[in-house]
């Protein structure tokens, strides 16, 4: 039976007045728990630690947070960590600090993980970030963009309208914060839609173009529409030599979609365009079945996030 099937006129009145009164209270009650503008959050607690801190001097403090709020480590206090779920899905170097059968500092995470944050170096990776890809605007998709200032942010002209047209609690219904926006994000917001537009192979049909981000084809980006107005995903070529497809939240689990199991008509109907949603699942999944060397990552499935886990550092 469908979900809701049985519900009677009345009952969804009552659904949609509790559903009012939660809004009401996250639109009055979320900005009291966000940092202003600007203002980078303290790192008392280790889960507040950013998981982007980048490069040698911020990777064991990344590997902490990652573990820490994926329930892998606990604390006995503020300045030793133990280990709770040594069987969590993690990088190489995650899998260090799980390893550990006794509690440890986190200036023994940064010697334990010493080699690898050598070559994190090694490969070039930077603690600056001057690109930012925002596939919608969702509150759990920019939430980190107060911690990059001076980046470009990518992003679709649809997405930007959408959320900038969006007010009160209309726009929490839509899963929109705008607390969480730099005030001078507009200033640094290159849209999509103006990057030149390139035709896909067959073998990426039934997706037929898409928007080359650097002109050279190693990252173009693929309209994904249905969940949030002008959702885009990204298309490149990983270093094993391996397409990619990140999808954004055309899917939540790749599993979902592999036995075509899309949300329930009542999730649809709730968040974004419901026959957009269903098209652009429709045509991953004929993606997927055409191109089974070609990974399709979506942004919260924890099965896809273990499956690449083993290329990272």
């Amino acid at each position: 039976m469908e979900l809701f099937s049985s519900w009677t006129g009345s009952d969804f009145l009552l659904f949609y007045a509790v559903l009012l009164s939660l809004c009401t209270l996250a639109a009055w009650g979320i900005p009291h728990f966000l940092r202003s503008t600007g203002r980078r959050g303290n790192i008392a607690e280790a889960e507040d630690i950013a998981l982007l801190t980048g490069a040698r001097e911020g990777h064991a403090d990344s590997v902490i947070a990652d573990l820490y709020a994926r329930g892998g480590l606990r604390t006995y206090d503020r300045r030793t960590l133990f280990v709770s779920d040594s069987g969590l899905p993690a990088t190489l170097s995650g899998q260090v600090l799980l390893a550990q059968s006794n509690a440890f500092s986190r200036h023994e995470a940064k010697r334990l993980l010493a080699g690898h944050a050598a070559r994190i170096d090694a490969h070039g990776l930077r603690a600056s970030v001057s690109h930012i890809i925002v596939s919608h605007f969702h509150a759990d998709h920019v939430a980190g963009l107060i911690d990059f200032p001076k980046a470009r942010v990518i992003t679709s002209r649809a997405a930007w309208q959408d959320f900038c047209a969006q007010r009160g609690l209309w726009a929490v219904r839509k899963g929109y914060v705008r607390a969480l926006i730099p005030d001078d994000l507009e200033t640094r917001l290159t849209f999509i839609e103006d990057l030149p537009r390139v035709a896909l192979s067959e073998a990426f049909a039934p997706f037929n173009d898409a928007f080359d981000v650097f002109g050279d084809g190693s990252l173009r980006l693929v309209a994904l529409p249905g969940h949030s107005a002008g959702q885009y995903g990204a298309l490149f070529c990983g270093e094993d030599g391996r397409d990619r497809f990140l999808i954004a939240d055309a899917t939540w689990s790749i599993d979902g979609l592999t036995h075509d199991s899309p949300p329930p008509n009542s999730t649809l109907h709730f968040i974004g365009q419901k026959r957009a949603y269903l098209e652009t699942w429709t045509n991953l999944r004929a993606l997927q079945t055409r191109r089974p060397d070609l990974r399709l990552i979506p942004s919260h499935c924890d099965t896809a996030a273990a499956r690449e886990s083993q290329s990272l550092v």
